[in-house]
């Protein structure tokens, strides 16, 4: 492990007025968000200073799974499967169980 990962970690905590937490994980640290409120900060953020790539296309399906669960729409079925359908388009998908119960997606 290295504490210069550790250090660059709790500064991005701070930048995002300490919102989350920073964990061990095997043999690296993880910084997680899990807050609406800390949720923000990052969209904010990456709106402003946009990333480049297909990391900027995840970005915006990320908003806008973001958008359907502040306005409740993860509630129905029909959002809460157009959630999975848009999470299965990023790099690790959605896992064999969930494909399982959910096999029409």
């Amino acid at each position: 492990m290295n504490d210069e990962n550790l250090n660059l970690l709790k500064i991005i905590k701070s930048f995002f007025l300490e919102e989350g937490s920073i964990s061990k994980c095997g043999k690296m640290y993880v910084y997680e968000i899990s807050s609406i409120k800390g949720l923000r900060l990052i969209r904010k953020q990456f709106e402003n200073f946009p990333l480049q790539t297909t990391k900027l296309i995840h970005f915006q399906l990320w908003c806008k799974v973001m958008d359907m669960i502040e306005n409740k729409e993860h509630l129905t079925e029909k959002g809460f499967l157009k959630i999975l359908s848009i999470k299965n388009i990023f790099p690790k998908g959605i896992s064999n169980k969930i494909k399982e119960l959910y096999w029409f997606i």
